[in-house]
């Protein structure tokens, strides 16, 4: 993984690993990890301590768990969580690829190798994304009220280059085009988010492609999500309809 993977600091990084699951892990760094200015140690943070599990596990570490500073997450609704480690091999070898200190709004393209990516962005999805799932019940035409399975996958970024870098690569692997959006800040004293977002048809397409195989590592809950949409796409092959 990176541009070049026989340089030795790549070398020992990455013979520790298995490689589908240290991509997905670096997805999660990339959304709500952070690199500390001191050159050594990495952390991540979530509200979900099973990600936080699924986290450790990808990168074999066993450090402690701990609830995070309420003061750092002011507009969460739940508890936030913190897993920390040092790794100056790490470290550097994330430098290698693109992510920096202090990146929320400045971070722009990664070096992950394509065969890599389906799993980097599931774990991006994991981190900072949502998939939404419904039946809308609200579409009338020639007086018939039409039911139609709503699907949309969305990434989300503090930084327009970045979320830019994501869209093309994706576009370049899967075909799957999507829109970038800006959404305004949540503060007054905030910055907008970037936000990109996927049809039902590039949606479903994006799922299948990140969720490749069982037993990937992944948040459970959006799992199910995929689940339940594989589902739902299935046994809607046309349009159900009621008169009014």
């Amino acid at each position: 993984m990176g541009s070049n993977p026989t340089s030795p600091t790549k070398r020992i990084c990455l013979e520790k690993y298995h490689l589908p699951n240290f991509a997905y892990a670096i997805g999660l760094v990339t959304t709500d990890g952070s690199l500390s200015k001191d050159g050594r140690h990495i952390a991540f943070r979530s509200s979900d301590l099973q990600l936080l599990e699924t986290f450790r596990r990808c990168l074999n570490i066993s450090n402690r768990i701990s609830q995070s500073d309420p003061k750092h997450h002011k507009l969460a609704s739940k508890p936030t969580y913190i897993v920390q480690f040092g790794d100056i091999v790490l470290y550097r070898f994330l430098q290698t690829i693109g992510l920096i200190p202090a990146k929320t709004y400045t971070l722009g393209s990664l070096n992950i190798p394509d065969q890599y990516f389906p799993d980097f962005l599931r774990g991006h999805l994991d981190g900072d994304g949502t998939i939404m799932s419904y039946q809308d019940n609200y579409n009338i035409y020639r007086g018939r009220r039409y039911s139609c399975y709503r699907l949309s996958v969305r990434f989300l970024s503090a930084s327009q280059k970045h979320i830019e870098w994501l869209q093309a690569q994706t576009e370049r692997l899967t075909g799957c085009v999507g829109a970038v959006f800006d959404r305004p800040p949540r503060l007054k004293s905030g910055v907008p988010m970037w936000s990109l977002k996927f049809s039902k048809n590039e949606s479903a397409k994006l799922v299948e492609w990140m969720y490749y195989a069982g037993g990937l590592p992944c948040l459970e809950r959006k799992l199910l999500k995929v689940q339940e949409a594989r589902i739902n796409l299935a046994s809607q092959k046309r349009k159900s309809y009621s008169r009014i």
